[in-house]
């Protein structure tokens, strides 16, 4: 079988299924068992086909059975799990897409024999962060060294928790382990968020869908989101097949029950619908804005006096014949109409970003799903000096997403020291702004 045909089997057993038409699902079944020849998925399959004669044979006879429908909901369920674990196992021989590519290859470029050992290696780094705080600069080097090594240990936590198939006894307690509440790193508790989300997205599996929605409960706020985000997409995407777990459908039944999570879910929700505009407004971007800003460029240069970048006075006000060009010239409708979409959660930096990632950075695919830290290897010169306006204009930047933020802070590493400084003090301005508007507020 192709991969294609694997995919065009395994959809058909769960249309199949899902119609009552069982013999057929069973009879398309036996293709992908024959196909994988695997002794455990043939004797899975032989015992679930077994009790499917015995349920009919019941009711051939017309025997009273008040389970009937649980027990039938259940043989249903495992047979859907079946399929996919029949699926899965034969994906990852043939297909060579990037997932089951990597799904192949990950076992082998690990550098730890066990996922205890790379915990244990991740409690190390956290704990010599803690003390490298209090040593001198002399140990400079050794904290950056420490920090690639920890880096690394991430994007294998990831690896390990996306491509794994099942998780075996030692993954779960690590797992727990991670995401409990006191846990001092919420970056790891975040990608551990997203592996498995992603691990969900290309196979469905009850006990990692029960352990997505315990985390959509954590008590930090960012994995909380995190999870009740992941969730969302796995609910869509499984829809037609949850009412056969009745373990998922109680748990879902209590979640909605919390006033906050329901109300989180409702904001969510309408985000990603929010998300359908961006391919219109990336193309407003191109061919409205970008152009007629191109065009008009020439006359503002030539409106800007040079003594008047030096004074500060001048930066902190607008300036009205820039406004009056924007004007005649229909910018500034254009871009108050894409101002309120930002304000609605529109991605209007679609454009701009999407050609800032090919920066090696974004090559380890862990890096793509990791939450904004200045301490990350590749950008921490950024703000080696601990600036806390600049790392402040970033880290509480709500509207940039995370990949973006990575994406801007090394597109301004390439930039020359002193355009660099410039774009510093932006950021520092711009930030002393955001806190005096927030104590305005709290005010």
């Amino acid at each position: 079988m192709t991969s294609s045909q694997i995919d065009i089997t395994y959809n058909s057993v769960i249309k199949l299924v899902l119609k009552g038409k069982l013999k057929l699902a069973f009879d398309k079944t036996r293709l992908l068992i024959i196909e994988l020849q695997r002794g455990e998925f043939t004797d899975e399959f032989e015992n679930l086909l077994q009790h499917y004669q015995y349920m009919l044979e019941y009711f051939m006879r017309d025997m009273e059975d008040p389970e009937r429908k649980s027990v039938y909901n259940k043989l249903i369920a495992r047979l859907i799990d079946l399929n996919a674990a029949l699926r899965e196992e034969l994906k990852a021989r043939i297909d060579n897409n990037f997932e089951y590519s990597q799904k192949r290859y990950f076992p082998h470029q690990l550098s730890f024999q066990s996922i205890n050992d790379l915990y244990d290696s991740i409690q190390f780094y956290h704990q010599q962060k803690s003390l490298s705080k209090l040593a001198s600069k002399e140990a400079e080097e050794s904290s950056k060294k420490l920090r690639s090594n920890y880096e690394k240990l991430v994007a294998e936590l990831f690896a390990i928790y996306w491509l794994s198939t099942t998780y075996n006894a030692d993954q779960k307690t690590v797992f727990t382990n991670i995401l409990s509440p006191d846990y001092p790193e919420s970056l790891e508790q975040s990608i551990l968020v997203s592996a498995i989300t992603m691990n969900l997205w290309r196979r469905f599996d009850q006990y990692k869908v029960l352990l997505l929605l315990d985390i959509c409960e954590h008590n930090n706020m960012q994995v909380k989101q995190r999870a009740l985000v992941g969730l969302l997409f796995i609910l869509t995407k499984y829809n037609a097949i949850l009412h056969l777990y009745p373990s998922i459908r109680n748990r879902l039944v209590l979640l909605s029950d919390d006033s906050n999570i329901y109300e989180n879910l409702k904001n969510i929700i309408l985000l990603i619908i929010g998300t359908t505009d961006t391919e219109r407004i990336t193309k407003k971007m191109q061919e409205e804005i970008i152009p007629e800003m191109i065009k008009i460029s020439p006359i503002i240069k030539d409106k800007m006096d040079a003594e008047s970048l030096i004074n500060q006075d001048e930066w902190d006000e607008e300036n009205p014949e820039w406004a009056d060009i924007l004007e005649q010239s229909g910018i500034a409708d254009k871009l108050q109409e894409i101002t309120e979409l930002q304000m609605e959660g529109a991605d209007v930096y679609m454009s701009t970003f999407s050609m800032l990632k090919n920066f090696s950075f974004f090559q380890q695919i862990a890096h793509w799903f990791m939450p904004f830290d200045p301490e990350v290897s590749d950008i921490q010169t950024l703000f080696y000096q601990d600036d806390e306006h600049l790392m402040g204009a970033f880290l509480n930047n709500a509207i940039i997403c995370n990949s973006d933020k990575y994406s801007f802070c090394l597109s301004i590493l390439q930039m020359p020291a002193s355009q660099r400084s410039m774009m510093s003090k932006s950021f520092k301005m711009e930030s002393k702004q955001m806190e005096e508007i927030t104590k305005m507020r709290t005010c």
